[in-house]
């Protein structure tokens, strides 16, 4: 019986490929620490893309910071949970997936960065910075399968906002002026809410709604009826436990 086995392709030869694409990909490769690699081999200021997913990387190495033009990071499954303040010196990067990590919390210099796409799921995280409305161009995030027992009251202040994902975590409540939002998904099934606030109804472009498996009281038939049509809303009751 024949046996395929898959051979990498030698790393030197990924930095050799990023310097002419500018895109460099280091997935599965069960790196802990950045490679060491001759400095002639390819110029960091170059790099706008960055895959390091599926790796053993205990925080997001130092040396991505020297990617000035770095435009999306993939660090998904690692095992982070360190994310270097420097990173938000990455002025053009928009997009940072650090999904499926070791995250209890983010710093609060992250705020201060021009993403337009983060992905925090499955971390550990309990709670988010008190500042984390002033990412102002933020359109989709996504904090699902966290431990999240609240949301900072700032969270209202994404009005760039247009994808929120928010099921699988702690929350007891969400915040009255969610309305001032303006997402077309929202996503906070999963979680241990027992009402809604009824301003909900007042979230006119919101499309999609999903509320399954949730100690609510009762359905949330006033705030879904006050929905904008043509809205999908899932909102079944928790089942009894």
């Amino acid at each position: 019986m024949a046996t395929h086995i898959h051979h990498q392709r030698p790393i030197d030869k990924e930095f050799e490929d990023a310097d002419d694409t500018g895109v460099l990909v280091l997935s599965g490769r069960n790196l802990r620490t950045f490679p060491v690699v001759p400095g002639d081999l390819y110029d960091a200021n170059d790099v706008f893309e960055a895959d390091f997913s599926r790796n053993r990387f205990d925080r997001i190495p130092e040396e991505v910071c020297n990617f000035r033009e770095l435009v999306k990071l993939n660090c998904y499954h690692n095992s982070i949970r360190y994310v270097p303040e420097d990173l938000n010196d990455l002025s053009n990067l928009t997009e940072l997936n650090l999904s499926r990590n070791f995250l209890q919390s983010i710093p609060p210099q992250m705020c201060t960065m021009k993403l337009s796409s983060l992905n925090l799921s499955n971390n550990r995280l309990v709670s988010l910075p008190i500042d984390i409305g002033k990412m102002s161009q933020l359109r989709h995030l996504d904090l699902s399968c966290n431990m999240l027992p609240d949301l900072p009251r700032s969270i209202t202040d994404l009005h760039s906002l247009i994808y929120l994902d928010l099921h699988r975590n702690e929350l007891a409540h969400l915040p009255e002026d969610i309305y001032r939002l303006q997402v077309s998904y929202l996503d906070v099934s999963a979680n241990s809410l027992t009402r809604l606030p009824t301003t909900l109804r007042l979230m006119e472009n919101l499309h999609t709604f999903l509320v399954t498996n949730n100690p609510l009281d009762s359905p949330p038939t006033q705030v879904s009826a006050g929905l904008a049509p043509p809205t999908q809303v899932s909102a079944g009751l928790a089942p009894p436990t």
